[in-house]
């Protein structure tokens, strides 16, 4: 389930999150100049737009900037506390993908998203090495890894293939191309990836408001929400696994 963040998220960020606004708040109408914030934001090369590996980008550096200070956190937390956390506020910000695509909005998805995975995933090696015989501890943290597997794999081709029927602006672009009137052929004719630049032609509005009508009129959140909901039933269970395992301990 986390794993779409990184699958699909640059996808989504580059078709629906319009990151002027952001950068603008940051250095002003007319961008930024300084090829330093342009490399470490992961800016376009005129400082106007952060592009979507600079979205994703923000991840890796919360990670690298506070990940002591979550861990401060989480060392109060017991480990399966820890883990439920994370995984409902990563869910959460799954849901806040799927529900707005304001770059601020995305922003804080992004920081929920992160401490979310730093609440849970170090703890889930801590939870495995605590209950390991001191002979397998290795064996456990090796096995640990197979359902990451597993699970990396289903959102390899579940993720991409839900993002194609729901929230691909290239697929709903040429949906709309043949609500407009372009013909079938025509349709066939515009090469791959360029099926939205040839809709603003084809309809004369701006791209923004096309933008806007491809959003409003489809269920592009849908992958976030299905994803989401994954998550949500992860932290249940572990809340409950939790309550369940502390009974069990102090009887």
């Amino acid at each position: 389930m986390l794993y779409v963040i990184w699958d699909v998220g640059p996808l989504y960020f580059r078709d629906w999150v319009d990151t002027r606004p952001l950068v603008e708040g940051i250095f002003g109408a007319d961008g930024t100049d300084s090829q330093f914030w342009i490399f470490f934001l992961g800016l376009s090369r005129d400082g106007t737009v952060m592009l979507p590996e600079g979205l994703i980008n923000l991840n890796a550096m919360l990670i690298m900037f506070i990940c002591f200070l979550v861990a401060g956190v989480s060392a109060r937390l017991k480990a399966v506390n820890s883990m439920a956390i994370g995984s409902f506020l990563a869910s959460s910000a799954l849901i806040v993908f799927g529900g707005w695509t304001g770059a601020w909005l995305v922003v804080m998805g992004i920081v929920m998203f992160s401490i979310g995975e730093m609440l849970s995933a170090p703890k889930s090696s801590e939870y495995l090495g605590n209950i390991a015989p001191a002979d397998k501890k290795a064996m456990f943290l090796g096995f640990s890894q197979l359902p990451l597997g597993i699970g990396w794999s289903l959102e390899s081709y579940l993720g991409p293939t839900l993002y194609g029927k729901f929230a691909s602006k290239e697929q709903l672009s040429r949906a709309l191309l043949g609500d407009t009137g372009m013909s079938t052929a025509q349709i066939q004719a515009v090469p791959n990836g360029e099926a939205f630049d040839a809709l603003v032609l084809f309809s004369g509005q701006t791209s923004e408001a096309l933008t806007a009508q491809l959003y409003a009129a489809n269920q592009v959140g849908a992958l976030w929400y299905l994803m989401a909901s994954v998550g949500m039933i992860t932290a249940c269970g572990l809340y409950f696994y939790g309550r369940w395992t502390y009974r069990l301990a102090t009887s």
